[in-house]
């Protein structure tokens, strides 16, 4: 599935970082001019050594390679975590949709995948062995954590939190060795990355999102396989909140069961998948988190949820009977949308500019939006990919040159139970919905294709 994900359309974030590098004129622009939420930085330089135009699979291999490589340093985390239990959390991060597709992406999270359980499985066997080999390798990991998005904070937080809480009973001295030794290298990095690029990054270029709880509820929901809270309909939302309760009973109980048992990565998960996406989210950083927010905290709660159902497998028949029907409902409930998944992809963009050029009545393919910035970037995009006899023109510097355009195209990250059937612009213009190319749900964008009215009949 993760090789099968390459292979359906560029979306408009991925689309962003292509098309910006070729408007670069040197590699350090990539921290000067380029300064916008879809520059996550590890993947804008790995990015920069690609020619342009090559096939759009090619530019998601990297983040693809990463991400697969993670299926195996997942594993040795949870053997070290989980011991007996291990099968339970891998089997979930293998089927994992979200893991899926936004590991496979041409945007960094397959990075933050690698690099953030590189980091965990290094801090681990640090805080069990010192060895200066473990030290360098999580300065390492989350160095390059930090550089492949700056969500990475939040995870990294968890790890300094749990490593210094993990023995309540040890002196401060130990607390403070701990903090210097370990942690102040990336700290440091953390910093610097932060101050000379991050910070650059406009606020008001944040993209809209939904509240915290609903997004929480939404990563709850699809990391078992139900709907997506923020893109379906009354029905599946109500659905996506069972789940999620189901998700939090499942972890609350696994948290109580490795309590009891003194395990030390109790802290670790209250952490990561509780406290600091909480904390971060009341901080300036993220004001509109998405699912790729939560993105590592999934990651944990696969070690907590399999743990938990390999747990009741040990507990006779009907333990095992009981876990192995919950954890055929995850896994059929992931599979079951992976079909869904390469039919629509993360959007049919390609077919969508194929329409245009196939409809359009003029000599020329002329294209106006709601969002001048992003649809031009779209555009420019797919107008040096696709086979067109006519020139494909976005119409965006003013109103006068949108009202003389015969498409309009809008974008949405929810598919719209109700989208609007005209929209009229200034001049009296109106433009009626000609078709809807979707997407599947976790990412990408569905487009709505509006054709001026009195032209060509649909």
């Amino acid at each position: 599935m993760r090789i099968a994900a390459l292979f359906n359309d560029v979306w408009l974030d991925e689309a962003w970082t292509i098309e910006m590098l070729t408007r670069l004129d040197a590699p350090i622009q990539h921290l000067t001019v380029y300064q916008h939420p879809t520059n996550h930085f590890l993947n804008t330089v790995v990015l920069g050594f690609f020619r342009p135009l090559l096939p759009d699979y090619v530019y998601r291999l990297p983040a693809a390679i990463a991400g697969i490589v993670s299926l195996i340093i997942f594993g040795l985390v949870a053997e070290r975590q989980c011991r007996r239990f291990a099968a339970g959390p891998c089997i979930l991060y293998v089927v994992s949709l979200v893991c899926i597709v936004l590991g496979t992406e041409a945007r960094g999270y397959g990075f933050v995948l690698l690099c953030g359980l590189g980091a965990l499985l290094s801090l681990d066997a640090l805080l069990e062995r010192e060895d200066w080999r473990f030290i360098g390798a999580y300065w390492v990991c989350a160095a390059l954590g930090f550089l492949a998005h700056p969500s990475f904070i939040v995870f990294f937080s968890s790890l300094v939190a749990w490593s210094i809480l993990a023995d309540l009973t040890g002196r401060i001295s130990r607390w403070v060795e701990i903090l210097l030794k370990y942690h102040l290298v990336p700290l440091g990095f953390a910093l610097l990355v932060h101050l000379r690029f991050y910070r650059f990054i406009p606020p008001e270029l944040a993209l809209e999102g939904d509240s915290l709880l609903r997004t929480a509820v939404a990563a709850a929901s699809i990391s078992v396989g139900g709907p997506d809270d923020g893109s379906l309909f009354d029905g599946a939302i109500s659905l996506a909140r069972i789940l999620a309760a189901a998700v939090a009973c499942a972890g609350v109980s696994e948290i109580a069961f490795l309590a009891a048992s003194g395990s030390r990565y109790v802290m670790l998960y209250f952490l990561g998948i509780v406290v600091m996406p909480v904390v971060w989210s009341f901080t300036p950083f993220f004001p509109a988190p998405g699912l790729e927010y939560f993105l590592m905290p999934t990651v944990l709660g696969y070690l907590l949820l399999g743990s938990f159902l390999s747990r009741i497998a040990s507990y006779g028949l009907v333990g095992r009977t009981v876990a192995a029907l919950l954890l055929s409902l995850v896994c059929l409930g992931n599979i079951s949308r992976y079909q869904e998944f390469l039919e629509f992809g993360r959007g049919r963009m390609r077919r969508a500019f194929e329409y245009l050029v196939a409809n359009s009545r003029g000599p020329e393919v002329s294209i106006a939006g709601s969002e001048d910035q992003g649809n031009e970037i779209l555009v420019s995009y797919y107008r040096s990919r696709i086979d067109s006899p006519k020139p494909i023109i976005y119409r965006g510097a003013s109103e006068s040159a949108r009202n003389s355009s015969e498409w309009y195209i809008e974008r949405s990250p929810v598919l719209k139970p109700e989208p609007d059937r005209e929209i009229a612009l200034a001049d009296g213009s109106v433009f009626t919905l000609e078709k809807v190319f979707r997407r599947s749900s976790i990412s990408g964008t569905n487009l709505y294709v509006y054709h001026r009215a009195g032209g060509r009949g649909r």
